[in-house]
């Protein structure tokens, strides 16, 4: 059964199941939706984002966070183990630049970011070719560079700014100290 009701596609689920909400909608209504509502006040409710193309997938040991997006907005995806175990045939289609369906709950994580606990993922095509070329920073954190990886590189980086300046700082004071004891 669906009906509308501002805009918004839902679908009442019946035969014998409780009565369930599931919205249809798109990234940037779901976020002005939910904006205002706490993760308590909406946890009954269930949205259905179809259509997300997945830019992110930073993989946990009891969840999968997937950062995707639609033409409006993005998401973040929170995958728990039991989707994780109902989709492990597909979790190689979770790859970035593929195209996903979630059904889940709306969740505010601890920094208070709106986000959807997934309980079923689907994916509609999988990703793509990735780019030619080397990869700029903004792609491999994006697309494809494993999380644990692009992160070493990341430290990497800074300790080496860091052990710069400190060797400009070093030069600047021994030559302030050659300069005062001429």
């Amino acid at each position: 059964i669906f009906f509308r009701y501002h805009g918004i596609v839902m679908e009442l689920s019946g035969a014998g199941k409780p009565t369930e909400n599931v919205l249809q909608i798109s990234v940037d209504v779901f976020k002005s939706q939910f904006a205002d509502h706490g993760s308590e006040s909406v946890s009954q409710m269930r949205v259905r984002l179809a259509g997300l193309t997945v830019t992110r997938v930073v993989p946990h040991k009891r969840f999968t966070f997937l950062r995707a997006s639609d033409a409006s907005d993005t998401v973040q995806l929170i995958v728990d183990g039991t989707a994780q175990r109902s989709e492990a045939s597909q979790r190689s289609g979770w790859a970035c630049g593929a195209v996903v369906t979630a059904v889940g709950a709306p969740h505010r994580t601890k920094s208070g970011e709106l986000s959807v606990l997934v309980h079923e993922l689907q994916v509609e095509a999988a990703p793509g070719p990735g780019p030619q070329g080397p990869a700029d920073d903004a792609h491999v954190r994006n697309c494809g560079e494993d999380a644990l990886h692009w992160r070493q590189r990341k430290q990497q980086q800074a300790k080496e700014a860091q052990e710069e300046k400190q060797a400009l700082r070093l030069d600047a004071k021994r030559r302030t100290e050659a300069h005062y004891t001429l």
